[in-house]
């Protein structure tokens, strides 16, 4: 006698499919990254929304990038040779009702594998982490870089121009309250 088996459908094999994936995805995960191609997108991390407004290279003989280079640590004034100063612009909002710390943990990464921390800029531009409260922004209304060309604050990186070649540029944010927690955006050049 000859046993039948049942025939699958799209729908049940659709459904099996599902169950599976969603039984992959569980466990426990070490850390979660979300990830944007493009540097106009919003990123949700832990509450807040960033964004990066432009990111580009600074240029000391512009008048305009002049201003951004004010306030450097005296070690950092200068760059080393085949080095360019890089800016990323970020604009950072709370939509919630609740005041929440923004990062203070921003990194570029070439595909190399070099990583880049930014120099502290004590200026009008500079990214200064703050508590940001429900419904505000960085930059705030009280801080210039709102009213700039770029509307963000200033992190502004060392990069060597070998780098450059090494794209994309991924800049990752982590989150301040856990630190396995972050996003990341693929940077133009």
């Amino acid at each position: 006698m000859r046993r039948l088996m049942p025939r699958l459908t799209p729908a049940v094999l659709t459904v099996a499919l599902a169950a599976v994936l969603g039984l992959s995805a569980c466990g426990n995960k070490e850390s979660e990254t979300k990830k944007s191609a493009s540097e106009a997108a919003y990123l949700d991390l832990s509450g807040l929304k960033y964004q990066v407004q432009v990111s580009r290279q600074i240029n000391p003989a512009d008048p305009e990038d002049r201003d951004y280079l004010r306030g450097l640590p005296a070690a950092d004034e200068t760059l080393p040779a085949g080095t360019v100063w890089f800016g990323v612009f970020m604009r950072v909002e709370n939509e919630g009702k609740d005041a929440i710390p923004s990062s203070r943990d921003f990194t570029i990464k070439d595909t190399q594998g070099n990583l880049f921390k930014p120099v502290p800029v004590v200026n009008a531009f500079g990214y200064a982490p703050e508590v940001v409260r429900g419904g505000g922004y960085i930059p705030n209304q009280e801080r210039l870089a709102a009213y700039a060309g770029t509307q963000g604050e200033l992190l502004l990186y060392k990069i060597p121009t070998t780098s450059l070649d090494n794209r994309p540029l991924q800049l990752t944010i982590r989150s301040p309250q856990d630190p396995k927690e972050s996003v990341e955006v693929d940077l133009d050049v």
